[in-house]
């Protein structure tokens, strides 16, 4: 049976500060969260381990791909600095980037609200959060 798996890719601090001196317009693209989904699965001796290995250097094959679209740009820059000389693995991606996988549908937080028993937002204090919050708060407290 093949699942869906969820990818959230993060910058490390060490990619931060390399990229510090860059367009911040450009570096902005290295520097975002991201988050990858892949089906997976089925009847393999795949472990998680290798589908995320697989999934980190798709990340960076990614990059090469579009800085050799765009040979001259500040990206291609980034990208040569970031990979280094070939040969490249996905030990390049652990330098600057953390990734955390999520085996599976994800929860539908509007579907789990709907199931709560009655009164389970009613310890929650008023002034929480925004105005914003408290009203959806309120809506969701049991009438008294």
């Amino acid at each position: 049976m093949l699942i869906k798996a969820h990818y959230v890719i993060r910058p490390k601090v060490s990619l931060t500060q390399k990229l510090a001196s860059f367009t911040p317009d450009v570096a902005e693209g290295f520097l975002e969260p991201q988050l990858w989904s892949r089906d997976e699965g089925g009847r393999t001796a795949w472990e998680a381990a290798d589908y995320e290995s697989v999934v980190k250097m798709i990340f960076l094959a990614h990059w090469i791909s579009f800085a050799a679209e765009t040979p001259a740009s500040e990206y291609a820059g980034i990208v040569g600095e970031l990979m280094g000389p070939a040969p490249h693995d996905f030990q390049v991606f652990d330098r600057w980037w953390s990734l955390e996988r999520f085996a599976g549908e994800p929860e539908d937080a509007d579907e789990i609200v709907s199931e709560l028993m009655p009164g389970s937002f009613d310890t929650f204090d008023p002034a929480v959060g925004s105005e914003l919050v408290q009203s959806w708060v309120a809506q969701h407290k049991t009438p008294a």
